[in-house]
């Protein structure tokens, strides 16, 4: 099932990896709570047009798992 959350002017889908770089970003700045610092400025500087290089944000322990899978 999937959840979505606002954000100021952005609706998002709660998920545990959130994807930044090469210009795109699925977080954003005032996701912070959900985000936690570094993943919310890494997504404002994607944003705004910094170069940022490609990576993730996991939430938690599933997120995580999932993660491990690839590794």
């Amino acid at each position: 099932m999937e959840r979505r959350e606002s954000y100021g002017d952005h609706w998002k889908r709660t998920v545990d990896i959130y994807f930044f770089g090469n210009g795109k970003a699925e977080g954003v700045a005032e996701m912070k709570k959900l985000l936690g610092g570094k993943g919310a400025n890494l997504a404002k500087m994607t944003n705004i047009g910094l170069p940022v290089p490609p990576g993730m944000n996991s939430l938690h322990a599933p997120g995580c798992s999932r993660i491990k899978k690839f590794f």
